[in-house]
């Protein structure tokens, strides 16, 4: 499912692990993680660019499979940790 919330201080939070390494790889910038609902944990980024987001979400999108790998590795660390990294 294609979760996302958009705020008006140009923030992106998603509880899509898959969707936030992808984001994370495109080097868009993780501001935080939500720990507000333990049941779910929002990932905080800089507002992408739509274009991103619509790759995402249509199966185009393109980047570096060793980036999205290190970044999903990197954000479930994050998470295990239960703190911000």
């Amino acid at each position: 499912m294609f979760l996302v919330e958009i705020e008006m201080d140009k923030q992106f939070k998603t509880p899509d692990l898959n969707l936030a390494s992808f984001l994370f790889a495109s080097g868009i910038s993780l501001i935080t993680l939500d720990y507000a609902d333990p049941q779910n944990i929002l990932f905080v980024f800089d507002d992408p660019p739509a274009d991103l987001l619509l790759k995402f979400r249509m199966g185009t999108a393109e980047g570096n499979i060793l980036a999205y790998s290190n970044a999903r590795r990197d954000l479930q660390h994050m998470l295990k940790r239960g703190k911000n990294g």
